[in-house]
């Protein structure tokens, strides 16, 4: 609100002076809870800044101090429409001037793109659903739920209608993401990508992040207000409704792709399967291996909560289930190869 009102803003501090402080999170079910108030809050401000009309409590609406903003804003942006000088807010401020002249369409458009993340945050928690749904799309389906023109590209503007734009935008964002986190590459204290585990949170946190949404649209709209346990003071390590879904999705995404992979090769082998699911002919090996593939990076995206969730439910201590994990992937890795090739060889002769 104060870059709206044309106010210029500094960070205070630097890498020696800490921002802010606060308490760690000591369990799992803390964490979620965390998370879920942020996006609470996130989803609160887009509703405030939104401001549907006949859908907001006039309690949510007009806050204290809230209307009172509102009518501000309208006198501010009457005044600047009108060419009028601005209003000081005292006898020394000597920045109204300074304020009015900030307060152009490009202030606008640069508020607007510092702030588009924060303001849509809520279709940024939607994404994983979308991947994830569209992922078992795909795998049962054999091929996607919408059509891909890969036709031949005859003029520039018939790029835009093709699937290629879309393959260079995602190419430009990784080319993005990559040099925005390079920094860390010459950083020794820096184990693991910050990149690799925005993403890793992003899909780990997706389920309690949507009930974070449907919680604060229904505080908005009934004026209820939201309830939360602080840090450290939870009665119980385990909350079933923000943990279970999680380990649900991991092993129903784990146990499709077994059954659509196991069908698949009883109807290559035998000549007996299921028609509903993807089979030879009617789905080549390629598109069955590029549905699995995607499936799979979905479950490593999942993996790392999912690996916390699961060591809480069990009480194993995390550490180890994850050298249980790793050992095993070491020693299956040879069984991995051998039924790879064996895959290959059937592909072979089916040729």
């Amino acid at each position: 609100q104060l870059h709206r009102l044309g106010w210029a803003s500094a960070s205070v501090g630097g890498a020696s002076v800490p921002l802010a402080t606060g308490l760690c999170r000591e369990t799992v079910s803390e964490t979620f809870d965390q998370r879920k108030r942020w996006v609470q809050g996130n989803v609160e401000q887009l509703l405030i800044e939104w401001n549907p009309p006949l859908f907001l409590h006039k309690t949510f609406r007009y806050p204290p101090y809230r209307h009172t903003l509102r009518h501000h804003l309208q006198d501010t942006y009457a005044c600047d429409i009108n060419g009028l000088p601005p209003v000081p807010i005292c006898e020394e401020d000597c920045g109204a001037e300074r304020r009015k002249l900030r307060r152009s369409w490009l202030w606008w458009l640069r508020r607007e793109l510092a702030y588009f993340p924060m303001k849509n945050t809520l279709l940024y928690h939607l994404q994983p659903v979308h991947y994830y749904s569209m992922a078992l799309a795909i795998l049962f389906m054999g091929r996607p739920p919408f059509l891909l023109d890969r036709g031949a590209v005859e003029s520039s503007m018939q790029a835009f209608n093709r699937f290629y734009i879309v393959l260079a935008y995602w190419s430009t964002k990784a080319l993005a993401n990559f040099l925005a986190f390079s920094c860390v590459c010459g950083d020794s204290n820096t184990l693991n990508s910050p990149l690799q585990r925005i993403q890793q949170e992003l899909w780990g946190y997706a389920w309690v992040r949507l009930i974070g949404i449907c919680e604060a649209v229904v505080s908005a709209v009934c004026a209820r207000r939201l309830k939360w346990n602080g840090l450290g003071t939870s009665r119980s390590g385990v909350n079933l409704v923000y943990e279970l879904p999680i380990v649900i999705a991991f092993f129903a995404m784990l146990a499709s792709m077994v059954i659509v992979a196991a069908n698949y090769a009883a109807q290559w082998q035998f000549g007996v399967a299921l028609e509903v699911l993807p089979r030879p002919p009617h789905v080549k090996l390629g598109a069955l291996f590029g549905a699995l593939l995607l499936c799979a990076w979905v479950l490593v995206l999942l993996w790392p909560v999912t690996s916390c969730v699961l060591a809480d439910l069990l009480r194993f201590p995390y550490y180890r289930l994850g050298a249980l994990l790793t050992s095993l992937i070491a020693a299956t890795v040879p069984v991995a190869i051998t039924i790879s090739l064996f895959v290959a060889s059937l592909s072979f002769e089916d040729d």
